[in-house]
């Protein structure tokens, strides 16, 4: 895997630069037509090689945009101040509506005695039947 520093990537985009031009100098030296060096094996391979590289500094490039965006918004969430919050909301709406949500411990334990005394009413009822 490449490195992801930026100034890497920049003096490896220059070093593939200069092995570019260097090489297509010594072609042209040698007596090839400018349509030969274009066509070289050696030449493309270090064109793609150079564009790979320029794709990867674009994409770090982008990273480091985007990670300064997100610090950005963080600090102004943090500059903002928080709102308190409220305890026992659903009690106060439900006193401001006029409903009781809890039984009262008396009423609760009386309906808990009838409860278990109405299914043995219901069965005295059907063997009767």
């Amino acid at each position: 895997m490449g490195s992801q520093s930026r100034a890497v990537r920049e003096k490896q985009i220059k070093a593939a630069e200069d092995k570019l031009n260097a090489f297509k100098t010594r072609l042209a030296k040698n007596g090839r037509k400018p349509e030969e060096i274009g066509r070289n094996a050696d030449v493309r391979a270090m064109k793609a090689h150079l564009k790979q590289l320029k794709k990867a500094l674009v994409r770090i490039v982008e990273l480091e945009t985007q990670i300064e965006e997100h610090k950005r918004i963080k600090a102004e969430k943090a500059a903002t101040p928080k709102a308190p919050k409220v305890k026992g909301k659903r009690k106060a709406a439900a006193e401001a509506k006029g409903k009781k949500k809890d039984k009262p411990k008396k009423e609760k334990k009386q309906a808990e005695a009838q409860a278990p005394a109405e299914p043995e009413a219901k069965e005295a009822k059907e063997a009767k039947e």
